[in-house]
């Protein structure tokens, strides 16, 4: 689920035809496949247990996405059935290389609702390439402990009581494709995995060979026929096919076709 529901920002396109063009067609696809990026971030959707009746969900925005989400965000809820509710004081630690960033919190009123609060202390996830081809990166490791109850201080919380510690990927703008356009970073990453998907498939279709025999006698006539195929016609056809220029334009035409809408199997993530 998205921190911050995305729109396009007015007066940034200079032509009126590409602002047309671009608010019709490109910005919903854009803006569906970092909807994706976010869904697989898990914010609000994956839930890590922290003590008996509590869990939280992390947003960690990369520091590409400044413009869109500028602030580190906690989402703390619990599973006790008291019905006023209770209050707990976290703390957060994100780990690097130089550096401990702490932030302390008291969430109040806790129940099944979702209680969402900004950590302005933990910095945005970056990653960076020395000169002797070294990754540096803000932090690589992030606990969380509850350090008080109800107003009842835990005592030696790191040892008296369950926490929550995970690794943190840094690297999704390595691994991944980013685009500037309109004024912020769009992940562009069920883009290519949406383009790459066609070439598979007619890779499979045309130029792969899907039945094998242990003993060259059972092989039949068809399947004889069958190989000449996708070497003489097949493999040289999908070679043309999945040129990339034309991968993109079966991703983009259908869409366009639509007038821009986009439906699932447009995007259908299976990464």
């Amino acid at each position: 689920m998205p921190l911050l529901e995305l729109s396009l920002p007015t007066g940034v396109l200079a032509s009126p035809a590409k602002s047309w063009w671009d608010r019709k067609f490109v910005f919903p696809v854009y803006r569906e496949s970092h909807k994706h990026y976010e869904a697989r971030n898990g914010f609000l959707q994956r839930w890590d247990t922290l003590g008996e009746d509590l869990s939280v969900s992390l947003h960690l925005p990369m520091l590409l996405e400044q413009g869109r989400a500028p602030c580190v965000h906690i989402a703390v809820r619990s599973h006790s059935a008291r019905e006023h509710g209770s209050e707990a004081t976290l703390l957060i630690e994100a780990i690097g290389g130089a550096a401990v960033f702490q932030e302390a919190i008291t969430v109040y009123r806790l129940g099944a609702t979702p209680r969402i609060v900004a950590l302005p202390s933990i910095p945005l996830r970056w990653v960076d390439v020395t000169d002797d081809g070294q990754l540096v990166s803000s932090y690589t490791k992030l606990r969380i402990w509850v350090t008080a109850r109800d107003g009842v201080t835990v005592s030696n919380p790191a040892e008296r009581h369950p926490h929550h510690s995970s690794s943190v990927l840094t690297t999704d703008h390595l691994n991944e494709r980013f685009e500037e356009k309109w004024g912020t970073f769009w992940n562009c990453g069920a883009i290519d995995r949406a383009v790459r998907r066609r070439g598979e498939w007619l890779t499979f279709k045309l130029a792969t060979q899907k039945m094998f025999r242990a003993n060259k006698e059972d092989v039949t006539w068809s399947e004889v026929i069958g190989a000449l195929w996708r070497r003489f016609i097949g493999k040289p056809l999908c070679w043309l096919l999945t040129l990339p220029w034309l991968l993109r334009a079966y991703f983009w035409t259908p869409i366009i076709l639509r007038g821009g809408k986009v439906i699932p199997s447009d995007l259908d993530d299976e990464s």
